[in-house]
């Protein structure tokens, strides 16, 4: 008997090892199967539409750095941490370039509103490299890529939208069907117009989905937003696209350096861009005078930019500190500082009653946040559905007495005086992307200038045209739809035909095989 008990209890504990080490085998298979990233699809190859960041990383060295300036935009989606991690790999991948990476994504801005801010987030930054990924109106959005491309150097990166849903119910198949024409053919048809990347993480997404078995739920947080998992694998992917591959065709060059003769008190020429900036050759304490067509660089009306309203370091803008989203002027401005005063709230409606304004200008006006405002000067004027009044839990933003501030920077010098050599300074940022002539003078013997730097955007600020993709989202959106509405009455009514096809042609050989009889009657006879 303890014989048996024995041999009883090694085979339980056999039992017991052999079950623990089948449990350790699935979570390791488990564990390789989850982590397991996919490639981004062949087309595009990485790196297509960034070469020319790409090349300044790659390019750097330890005695000649290049500055890169890269700007994460969108919305919620761009804004979560994942893009922590690519600014960390980008900076290990290339540690001997002067690398500022800024993320200005703002939580629940869909294009129609992002739109607005693009104005001060992104035209006057001037950056090298846009990533962006966001949802909303594609008009608007085409709008966004288009001044991008047109005002400033930045390359783009376009991101497709991860996939939060098959669409295989009722109530999610329409949704599925525009996301999927909006990813697959319009996104791809902006990244060729305008000759930006496009990161295909829709495409990773799916294989990954199905590589492991997974839902599209097993990588968020919630209905949209990414956990832990989808943040690692979107930080991967983008990452895979960040490469430089000269074998790619040569990007355009939007900056050219002009060489300014020495021993000369003045110097003319004739470019076309949008802005100028200047590289010193020494320090002087005579100042150098700029002249644009035959007028101050001040003088040009399009050149002073808005600031973003209210922004506070640390702060979630605008949904911890409300404030207006977008400031309009009907005049041109001048450079100063904005206040507007919170006079009173009214917590049942939120309507807020306020003055405004100016270090320059003075006071210019008072208003209430339901109606449209125009300052007395016309320096300011706010659209009332431009106020963010109420927070994420209905929670009123504004408050008696708040300061709601703005600036106006000039984006343009009219003289200058160097502290020293390689110094730089922005003659003018904003011109139309026309021909211009730059005149530039001293009473010194000489300018202490080396070189001119021109920006000439590779991109016109046109009219947008009739998209050539119209007749694909008919397609996709109108005559699709007819038929997914009808498919569980299609093949009822496909053996309804055949029935009815099967009986005509019963009735018809019947009817011929009686008429041939009839016929043949009388030759019997």
């Amino acid at each position: 008997m303890p014989y048996k008990a024995s041999v009883s209890a090694k085979v339980a504990d056999c039992a017991l090892i052999l079950k623990c080490l089948v449990f350790l085998a699935l979570i390791s298979i488990q564990a390789s199967v989850s982590y397991a990233t996919p490639q981004l699809p062949p087309s595009p190859p990485p790196g297509t539409g960034i070469q020319r960041t790409m090349r300044l990383l790659a390019s750097s060295t330890p005695e000649h750095p290049n500055s890169v300036y890269i700007l994460f935009y969108g919305q919620s989606i761009s804004k979560q941490p994942w893009w922590l991690d690519v600014a960390r790999d980008l900076r290990e991948r290339f540690p001997s370039a002067k690398l500022r990476i800024e993320n200005r994504a703002i939580g629940g801005f869909a294009t129609q509103l992002l739109v607005k801010t693009a104005e001060y987030d992104i035209y006057p930054a001037d950056p090298d490299l846009v990533i962006i990924n966001d949802y909303g109106d594609e008009l608007d959005y085409e709008n966004i890529i288009r001044g991008i491309r047109s005002r400033t150097k930045a390359e783009v990166a376009l991101q497709s939208d991860h996939l939060i849903t098959w669409g295989t119910l009722p109530g999610e198949a329409k949704d599925f069907r525009w996301t999927e024409w909006h990813n697959n053919v319009w996104l791809r048809d902006i990244a060729r117009k305008y000759g930006c990347g496009l990161i295909d993480i829709r495409a990773a997404w799916k294989s990954y989905l199905t590589q492991n078995k997974l839902e599209p739920r097993d990588l968020l947080a919630d209905y949209i937003h990414l956990n832990a998992r989808g943040m690692k694998l979107m930080g991967d992917l983008v990452e895979q696209y960040l490469q430089y591959n000269p074998a790619l065709p040569q990007p355009y060059e939007p900056l050219s350096v002009v060489a300014v003769p020495s021993a000369r008190p003045s110097f003319d020429f004739t470019f076309t861009g949008n802005r100028v900036d200047l590289v010193a050759t020494e320090a002087s304490t005579t100042p150098v005078h700029f002249l644009i067509d035959g007028k101050r660089p001040s003088e040009f009306s399009e050149l002073p930019v808005i600031s973003r309203p209210n922004d506070v370091p640390g702060k979630d803008w605008p949904w911890q500190l409300g404030g207006v989203i977008a400031v309009g002027h009907r005049v041109p401005l001048v450079p100063e500082l904005w206040t507007i005063k919170i006079n009173s709230v009214n917590k049942h409606s939120h309507v807020a009653q306020f003055e405004l304004l100016g270090s320059v200008t003075g006071e210019d006006g008072q208003g209430s946040t339901d109606r449209n405002f125009v300052s007395a000067s016309g320096r300011v004027t706010l659209q009332a559905q431009d106020w963010w009044t109420v927070g994420a839990h209905n929670e009123d933003l504004l408050k008696p007495g708040q300061l709601i501030r703005w600036r106006v920077l000039p984006m343009s010098a009219d003289q200058w005086s160097p502290a020293g050599a390689n110094e730089t300074i922005t003659v003018a940022n904003g011109l139309s992307n026309i021909r211009h002539n730059l005149r530039l003078y001293t009473d010194a013997p000489s300018l202490p200038i080396r070189a001119v730097i021109v920006q000439k955007p590779r991109y016109t600020l046109q009219k947008l045209t009739w998209p050539p993709y119209l007749w694909q989202k008919i397609l996709w959106l109108r005559v699709i739809p007819l038929f997914e509405s009808s498919r569980r009455f299609l093949l009822p009514c496909v053996a309804l035909l055949i029935c009815c096809l099967g009986v005509f042609t019963v009735l018809f050989k019947r009817k011929k095989t009686s008429q041939r009889r009839a016929d043949e009657l009388p030759a019997a006879h």
